[in-house]
């Protein structure tokens, strides 16, 4: 049985001020791209990338 992780549950800091980020949703895996984990900073706007294969962000 898989575990269910919801979006509340998954949590990251904004790179660039500390506040909380929000999670956007989940992208499937593509030929072009990984899967993976987009977020949104709740104070500056800035939204960040994670990739599920691995620790990239951008």
């Amino acid at each position: 049985m898989t575990a269910v992780i919801e979006p509340q549950d998954v949590l990251r800091t904004c790179d660039k001020c500390g506040a909380a980020m929000q999670h956007l949703a989940d992208l499937p895996d593509t030929v072009r791209f990984d899967a993976a984990r987009v977020f949104r900073c709740r104070t500056c706007n800035t939204v960040a990338r994670v990739s599920l294969r691995g620790n990239n962000s951008s």
